[in-house]
């Protein structure tokens, strides 16, 4: 009988060639590329979400102008004869109609109007400061004398009975809070426009 030990007969390795290793690095560098992928689509998707609530708010702001300058119209008017080429002016009733239909005929793109140069011919609103459940904006508009249509002169005016409706475009443009549309071009704004008619009656 051999004295031989059961063992002696097993081979056991002399060197380890560290491919479970090398997997565990690889597998470890796929997760964390994973992770950086998901992490910046995150980011994106969150920028994305927050520009769009941006232009959903300046959207609103803007639109919040139109009524602003829509109100003026029907307040500002009240002698039941249309006037023309007022003045902007924050004084009740407050009114912003300094464009008319002659000046649109050489200047046809109003919205261009939000500039530095035409700052004086707008009218400002801090939603910031008289409204704090407002989203913080700010808002400029104006209203243009688009006159009578459909063939009648302008000069027709309700004095004469010739010019009942009479049409008007209402400007308006929101932006961010702290910074109005005439301060520069380059800040998010939001430009909207609509356009009013009043009836004018021979009273």
């Amino acid at each position: 009988m051999s004295g031989r030990s059961s063992f002696d007969s097993l081979k056991l390795p002399t060197s380890q060639k560290g491919a479970t290793l090398l997997v565990a690095i690889i597998m470890l560098m796929l997760i964390t590329m994973l992770g950086i992928a998901s992490m910046r689509g995150i980011t994106l998707e969150s920028r994305i979400t927050a520009n769009l609530k941006q232009e959903k708010m300046l959207f609103n702001a803007a639109e919040a102008g139109l009524r602003l300058g829509e109100s003026s119209l029907e307040n500002a008017f009240f002698n039941g004869t249309p006037d023309v080429g007022l003045p902007c002016s924050t004084v009740a009733p407050v009114h912003c109609l300094p464009y008319d239909r002659t000046y649109l005929a050489s200047h046809p793109d109003t919205a261009t109007f939000f500039t530095s140069s035409n700052a004086s011919q707008v009218i400002k609103t801090d939603q910031t400061a008289s409204n704090t459940n407002f989203p913080a904006s700010t808002i400029e508009w104006y209203t243009v004398d688009l006159g009578c249509m459909g063939g009648l002169s302008t000069d027709d005016g309700a004095a004469t009975g010739n010019c009942g409706t009479r049409y008007y475009e209402v400007d308006s443009c929101a932006s961010i809070s702290g910074t109005y549309c005439t301060d520069n071009t380059t800040s998010p704004r939001v430009i909207v426009r609509s356009v009013y008619a009043k009836v004018y009656t021979n009273n």
